[in-house]
């Protein structure tokens, strides 16, 4: 776990439209990922469980776990 620091982050005004802009593709992407837009996160999930349950050729298969 990490330390705490007594200090704080400042935001530069200056740069206020690209951390808007930083800000509105972190939305776009979690909307995207994680809101159902797309089902990619629940594919490459169930694609790691079922690899992690059976090894990469799946159960029975070439390089499944003993």
């Amino acid at each position: 776990m990490g330390k705490l620091h007594a200090g704080a982050y400042k935001t530069d005004p200056a740069s206020a439209d690209v951390y808007d802009q930083l800000y509105a593709e972190y939305v776009a992407l979690h909307d995207y990922f994680g809101r159902g837009a797309n089902e990619v996160m629940h594919r490459l999930r169930a694609l790691r469980n079922r690899v992690r349950a059976n090894g990469p050729a799946g159960p029975g298969g070439e390089g499944s776990q003993p």
